[in-house]
């Protein structure tokens, strides 16, 4: 049972709306840890932004790898439901879904893809990143594309952690 209810549309915070409105109209729907940090206009305003932000510059295979392999990690099923069918719009197969925790070893991965699913694990696991997959990073991802990456990881690791935190039902949209 969740520790805070999530907001239905026809209950929504007044100054939370405008927000709810934009995120439906971009996802087609309002997941549930939206509506949950909808008790927080402020914080639900700020997350959203962040959310979008991420969206420009980096490949989705790459934000998608990243945000699975971070939310696997943080054992979030919730992360992890929210962003499997993203995944698979972005080209990410279902060999690939099931290898994500070997990567290192899967012929399924090449290796700017490895490069990427090693950067979330080391930063969402030790919060910093070997000097060598920096390097290897550099080689196809240019400094925005970086920064972007990393915010993907902590913006992963910061939603799994909310849902933890207030027990976040999975959204039907998830087969939930």
């Amino acid at each position: 049972m969740p520790r805070l209810p999530a907001f239905p549309d026809d209950d929504f915070p007044p100054e939370a709306d405008r927000v709810r409105q934009e995120v439906e109209r971009r996802l087609g729907t309002v997941p549930n840890l939206h509506r949950t940090l909808a008790h927080a206009p402020d914080v639900l305003a700020a997350f959203v932004a962040l959310e979008q932000a991420v969206q420009s510059d980096l490949p989705p295979r790459y934000r998608e790898l990243a945000f699975l392999a971070t939310s696997r990690l943080n054992g979030s099923a919730y992360g992890e439901s929210r962003h499997l069918e993203l995944a698979e719009s972005a080209g990410i197969t279902k060999s690939q879904l099931e290898s994500l925790e070997d990567f290192e070893s899967s012929e399924d991965f090449d290796d700017r893809e490895r490069a990427v699913l090693r950067f979330a694990e080391q930063l969402a696991r030790d919060t910093s990143v070997s000097d060598e997959t920096t390097a290897e990073l550099a080689e196809f991802l240019d400094e925005s594309q970086r920064v972007v990456l990393a915010n993907v990881v902590g913006l992963a690791g910061l939603a799994d952690r909310l849902a933890a935190a207030f027990e976040v039902e999975p959204d039907e949209a998830d087969g939930e």
